[in-house]
């Protein structure tokens, strides 16, 4: 399992790992991550992480 990122903001604290149990599967896994229904703060920034690391998952295979 890779950690890709890791963060703080606030009294959040946020992990992003990857794993691939397999060639054909990608599993993201997030750890302390707010609810999207929470407004600004951490919330975007986290979502955007997540979109990145995908992104970053899907171009490297």
């Amino acid at each position: 399992m890779d950690e890709l990122l890791a963060g703080t903001d606030g009294d959040w604290r946020w992990r992003i790992h990857l794993e691939r149990p397999a060639e054909t599967e990608l599993v993201l896994r997030m750890e302390n991550v707010v609810p999207p229904s929470v407004a600004g703060g951490t919330a975007p920034l986290v979502y955007d992480a997540m979109r990145a690391v995908l992104h970053r998952a899907v171009t490297d295979r």
